[in-house]
């Protein structure tokens, strides 16, 4: 997939971005279980075993597309002892609760 850079409206709500980002440091921290919650049960072990094994080290949103309740961040990851020195794409799906944004998904490519 080419790279992408992201120019962001600098008027946005950053909120989604803050929540999407506390999840990604999680991740960098070795907390894999925090995207529990957001993975598909035939797939969780596969994906907790990778979280763990190659942390994310550092992001950079790639794209922000939203239809105003729902905001799809996508993010460009360099991953700890990952076998290829490049970036992987992180995909976290959030909804607006009650006011706050939530995450309700979590994709990765590894």
């Amino acid at each position: 997939m080419p790279r992408r850079y992201c120019v962001l409206n600098p008027f946005r709500d950053r909120e989604p971005e803050r929540v999407s980002e506390r999840y990604l440091a999680a991740l960098r921290e070795g907390k894999a279980d925090v995207i529990t919650p957001f993975v598909a049960p035939h797939k969780l072990d596969h994906v907790l075993s990778r979280a763990r094994d190659f942390r994310v080290l550092s992001w950079r949103i790639s794209y922000r597309p939203s239809d105003g309740a729902t905001e799809y961040l996508a993010y460009w990851a360099r991953r700890d002892r990952y076998p290829v020195d490049d970036e992987e794409e992180v995909m976290l799906k959030l909804e607006k609760q009650s006011g706050h944004w939530v995450l309700r998904g979590y994709q990765a490519i590894y």
